[in-house]
């Protein structure tokens, strides 16, 4: 009989077959080899078959029919004319399997990123290779995308890996990792994706001007955009006595139109809509009717603005009406301030009626301008000249006295009657104040009285004598300086 065959090997494993391959013998003892026989065996059992009908008479075999995921055993033995020589040595466990290979995906469909409109499903599907099939991770910004995400759903395929995310809101926009990895590698890679929604409504819309042949209109672009440029704007009008709107532009440009699609002694409602790529936003409204036989219009700037008592948190402003009110009765002001270094004007409160208004709320060493707008039912003026910039701090100004002019002169008087010295006394900080008489400071007694409030002071002496008569000075005095005033008191005996 042969020796046993040599070098027993395999090649191009799948799950159903692999290429077995082995050498001649050593030994044909003595007779010419006519073939050899391939058997496997089933890992763990000693039960060995054939896997060859026919003597094959190469020096390779193709072992088919393998069940997917099974170990095997192979040998192979040798014949010739004498018999059938001892096995090969044993070749394996092999395991029935494709070769693993890395995972590989394709983001070229992704170059330029991906945009989904609000709420429609934000889908991204990728082409996948790899084996085993790898197991897809999907992350947005730091956090992991999981299915117990009501609104995530991800599947992963041999050929590809799915993430959907419905309904998709604004805050979905972001990058979005892909990680694909099985037992022989890993990738990564990004996907840009931009959600985009309808704008929000026009800001500021107002009706600008009214003739008996048109209306003109005018608003502001909408504070959000949706994340897509706004291409242009529609506006319709509705009359009061009817239920359905019209449109009566479309394609709009620029922040105003003139509509003259308009019959003299009807009433109008109008409305603005910004629109993107996704279609329409919210629309904006005019508040109030508008009459097309009342040529009304927007007030005039309200006029003559002035500040004072500015503090380190407030500052009183006052004001004048406009000269012209557009036709319509003022319904109220608007004050709007602005902080250095912006050039954002907020508004300072709610519209008021009147034409004064205490601005709080200030930060302490900060510089402000203000404005003022008046507005009717049409909408709000242009704003009025701005102040100059203004120091948030609190006012510093030195003392100040004022004497009442009949005590400039002096006084005069008899004794036994009370007299009475007031002044008024300016200043900031509000100033201490100090009466004297001959170098001697007064203070309060049974005859005198001294009575001191922020901006007055008043010294008073009852049943007077002719000891009273002298120079009384009062003296005011802050961080910013001193100030003072005499009043010469002469009593009669």
């Amino acid at each position: 009989r042969p020796s046993p065959p040599l070098n027993l090997n395999f090649s191009d494993q799948i799950k159903t077959a692999v290429t077995l391959t082995w050498e001649t013998p050593t030994s044909n003892g003595g007779s010419m080899i006519t073939g050899y026989i391939i058997e496997k065996c089933d890992d763990g059992t000693d039960k060995w078959l054939r896997c060859n009908a026919r003597l094959c008479p190469d020096l390779s075999y193709r072992v088919s029919g393998l069940k997917p995921g099974q170990k095997y055993l192979y040998r192979v033995c040798a014949e010739n004319a004498a018999g059938v020589s001892d096995p090969t040595e044993k070749l394996g466990p092999l395991l029935a399997d494709d070769p693993h290979v890395g995972p590989t995906f394709d983001l070229s469909a992704f170059r330029k990123g991906l945009e989904v409109i609000v709420p429609q499903p934000l889908t991204i599907r990728v082409p996948i290779t790899g084996y085993p099939t790898p197991v897809a991770k999907w992350t947005f910004g730091e956090k992991e995308l999981t299915s117990t995400d009501e609104r995530v759903s991800m599947v992963t395929k041999p050929t590809y890996t799915e993430l959907i995310v419905m309904p998709s809101v604004r805050p979905d926009k972001g990058s979005y990792t892909l990680q694909l990895e099985n037992d022989v590698s890993s990738v990564s890679g990004e996907v840009e994706v931009n959600v985009i929604a309808c704008p929000s409504a026009p800001k500021d819309f107002k009706v600008a001007e009214v003739t008996r042949h048109h209306v003109h209109l005018m608003w502001e672009a909408p504070e959000h955009d949706g994340g897509s440029p706004v291409s242009h704007y529609q506006i319709e009008k509705r009359e009061v006595s009817r239920k359905t709107w019209a449109k009566v532009a479309t394609g709009v440009l620029d922040l105003e139109h003139t509509i003259t699609d308009v019959i003299e002694g009807k009433e109008y409602l109008f409305s603005v809509t910004a629109c993107n790529k996704c279609g329409p936003g919210e629309p904006a409204y005019i508040d109030e009717p508008v009459n097309v036989s009342s040529p009304a219009t927007v007030p005039d700037p309200p006029e003559n603005l002035k500040w004072r008592d500015k503090s380190a948190k407030s500052i009183f402003l006052s004001w004048e009406p406009p000269k012209y009110d557009g036709g319509a009765p003022i319904k109220g002001y608007v004050v709007d301030k602005c902080q250095r270094g912006t050039d954002k004007w907020e508004p300072c409160g709610d519209p008021i009626p009147e034409l004064k208004f205490q601005v709080t709320g200030l930060i302490e060493g900060q510089w402000y301008a203000y404005r003022v707008r008046a507005f009717n039912k049409l909408g709000a003026s242009r704003p009025c000249r701005a102040t100059d910039e203004i120091q948030a701090i609190d006012a510093r100004e030195p003392p100040e006295i004022q004497l009442d002019v009949k005590l400039l002169a002096g006084l005069t008087t008899r004794a036994g009657t009370k007299i009475e010295l007031p002044a008024d006394v300016k200043g900031k900080p509000d100033p201490r104040v100090k009466w004297t008489k001959a170098d001697l400071v007064l203070r309060a007694d049974d005859r005198i009285t001294i009575d001191t409030q922020p901006g007055h002071s008043k010294l008073s002496i009852a049943n007077t004598t002719r000891g009273d008569t002298a120079t009384y000075i009062i003296e005011a005095v802050n961080a910013c300086g001193r100030a003072t005033a005499t009043i010469d008191v002469n009593i009669l005996g």
